[in-house]
């Protein structure tokens, strides 16, 4: 902090494997959903659906005497970080265990699925978009194996501090979440 001016920043990295994340409260549930490459009682340690992966933090304030003992206060939160982990899964049940949580097969050729709606090339178009996926034609795709894009997150408040009155301090607060977003709609959500 100097002359009304604070700064942080911290950047982390983290990697987060698992069998499965237990994200139900029941056994079942736990054991039939988490997606594999063949069956649920065989199921290999793969990233985790909570991966952290790469994070940048930064936090900036500012503080702007008004009068006497009233003050406001400028600040801004800047995050970025890895996009979360995420697989290709196949919408039916095609092992016949009873659960839609098989991992995809891509296929390396036209001639090992049958394809309606569309042609060999264009599912391989559509995967080149995304290098990672590109990288399992000829395999089922690991659980987890591909991240989305990185996320930037900047919010901002203005906080105002008015005056006390009998031991009362009344506090005005304007937060703004998402203000990339609010220059340009294509920044997040």
């Amino acid at each position: 902090v100097s002359k009304g001016f604070f700064m942080s920043a911290s950047y982390s990295y983290g990697v987060a494997k698992t069998l499965m994340d237990g994200t139900s409260d029941q056994a079942a549930s736990n054991w039939g959903y988490v997606n594999n490459p063949g069956s649920p009682n065989n199921v290999p340690l793969a990233v985790s659906n909570f991966d952290p992966g790469h994070r940048i933090s930064a936090t900036f304030a500012y503080d702007i005497r008004l009068w006497k003992d009233a003050k406001a206060t400028w600040s801004v939160f800047y995050s970025g970080q890895s996009g979360r982990p995420y697989s290709l899964v196949v919408y039916r049940d095609i092992n016949g265990d009873g659960y839609a949580n098989d991992l995809a097969y891509l296929p390396a050729s036209a001639s090992e699925m049958a394809f309606t709606n569309g042609t060999y090339q264009q599912l391989v178009d559509w995967l080149n978009v995304e290098p990672c996926l590109a990288g399992f034609l000829g395999k089922i795709m690991p659980r987890n194996a591909c991240r989305g894009p990185w996320i930037n997150t900047l919010d901002a408040r203005l906080n105002v501090q008015l005056p006390s009155i009998k031991k009362v301090r009344v506090e005005l607060t304007l937060d703004i979440l998402n203000v990339l977003n609010l220059i340009n709609t294509e920044n997040g959500i």
